[in-house]
């Protein structure tokens, strides 16, 4: 079995790294920075369609047999949104802490952070701090998870308004209706993005089952990479 996984936006393929340790030894695994993240090469516009694009090659490359496709926040949305124009089948989605599409008043959010961000009304250092204590949560946070949050979440500033504006690109229609069979996971109470959204993206799968994790945690990948483990990795 090869197993691809997605990281979110503000995120990189780092994220992954505690789940992916946990992995049988005779599972191919996959991790990759997507386009204007990590080490990947800078993208010049907020725009959603070259990361969705930029899964198609890697889902390509993946050996011959069973493929199984994770994805964690915007990975969720772009492997939810894309999964009609994979080249293979695909056997089953992971779909962690994510959503079908924005709804206006969350992209109000990221619009209103984006101008305050190029206004000099908000100060990125600000924001970044206030980013990592509503992905991680305070029923699950750890110390020593806040270096690697905090590097993934210190990016250029052109970044990091870019990040922004890309939130008011994931409008509906979003992700159609979809036939891999999937396993929608979300926090319960996560602060970053709201369980309600999840639950619109598992209601669109033919064979989609959604379970909710009690916590109010975003980075379930960080925080809960046992209990990701175990569904994933027997699937």
């Amino acid at each position: 079995m090869s197993i691809l996984f997605v990281h979110g936006s503000q995120s990189d393929r780092r994220v992954w790294d505690a789940l992916i340790a946990l992995a049988p030894s005779d599972t191919h695994t996959v991790s990759f920075d997507l386009p204007d993240h990590g080490t990947a090469p800078a993208q010049p516009t907020p725009a959603i369609e070259p990361l969705r694009r930029a899964l198609l090659a890697p889902v390509k490359a993946l050996p011959e047999g069973p493929v199984v496709l994770v994805g964690h926040s915007l990975g969720a949305f772009l492997i939810a949104t894309a999964a009609p124009k994979f080249s293979r089948p695909i056997d089953h989605f992971f779909l962690i802490s994510g959503y079908a599409f924005l709804h206006p008043e969350d992209r109000e959010v990221y619009g209103k952070m984006a101008d305050g961000l190029e206004g000099g009304r908000l100060d990125l250092e600000f924001l970044r701090e206030m980013a990592l204590e509503v992905a991680l949560g305070e029923r699950h946070d750890r110390p020593e998870l806040h270096p690697l949050v905090a590097e993934m979440q210190k990016m250029p500033f052109e970044r990091a308004v870019r990040s922004l504006r890309r939130g008011l690109e994931m409008g509906a229609p979003g992700a159609g209706a979809y036939e891999v069979p999937t396993t929608v996971i979300h926090g319960r109470d996560d602060a970053a993005i709201r369980f309600a959204l999840s639950e619109e993206l598992a209601n669109l799968g033919t064979r989609a089952e959604l379970i909710g994790f009690d916590t109010d945690s975003h980075l379930l990948p960080l925080t809960h990479p046992k209990e990701l483990a175990e569904l994933i990795f027997s699937s």
